[in-house]
């Protein structure tokens, strides 16, 4: 978690355990939902041990979330010249 320049959870209990798990979490963990636009349900359903209806649910949320993971990606982690 130290290591990573971005932690996205996809529920609210993930990043509860998160918490409970580590002393001081950094800055650079947040809900996927949480970068999108206001007016989404934050939460995506975890869909473990549920049927494959849900894991598609899930897959449908994340990969919505796709464009404002990228907007947000590039809005707080610019290209650098290397």
């Amino acid at each position: 978690l130290d290591r990573s320049f971005l932690t996205l959870c996809m529920a609210a209990s993930h990043l509860s355990a998160i918490k409970m798990q580590f002393e001081n979490i950094p800055d650079n963990v947040y809900l996927i939902r949480g970068l999108m636009d206001e007016g989404q349900q934050i939460d995506i359903p975890d869909p473990v041990g549920l049927s494959l209806h849900a894991y598609e649910v899930c897959r449908d949320a994340v990969a919505a979330a796709i464009p404002s993971i990228i907007d947000f990606l590039k809005e707080n982690y610019p290209k650098q010249d290397c």
